[in-house]
């Protein structure tokens, strides 16, 4: 499946601008790529659904405590995972570009 942002002109400018000028600079320097991650996992236990009988209301058991969302951000290289990030809130675009900043570096 291919998203279907890439058929506008646009997307296609910009996708081929971006293999013109940067394969050429990871080809030379594959070791300077690195590939940054973000992913989440909720910390609550507790199932959000589940089967009874019509007209009945569902009582199950609930661990008791604070829960929440922890993201893990980190940067794979040729050879290490570097920088492992972990945060105690919902993930978004804006730590993970935050981070790339903190990853760029050019000679």
């Amino acid at each position: 499946m291919v998203v279907s942002e890439r058929q506008k002109l646009k997307v296609k400018l910009r996708r081929a601008e971006w293999f013109e000028h940067r394969t050429p600079a990871i080809k030379s320097a594959p070791e300077r790529m690195v590939f940054i991650d973000e992913t989440a996992v909720k910390t609550n236990p507790t199932r959000q659904r589940g089967w009874t009988t019509r007209g009945k209301r569902l009582e199950m058991d609930a661990p008791f405590g604070s829960s929440g969302t922890q993201t893990f951000i980190a940067g794979l290289s040729a050879n290490a995972l570097i920088a492992p990030w972990v945060r105690c809130v919902p993930g978004s675009s804006a730590s993970t570009f935050s981070l790339s900043r903190f990853f760029y570096c050019d000679d």
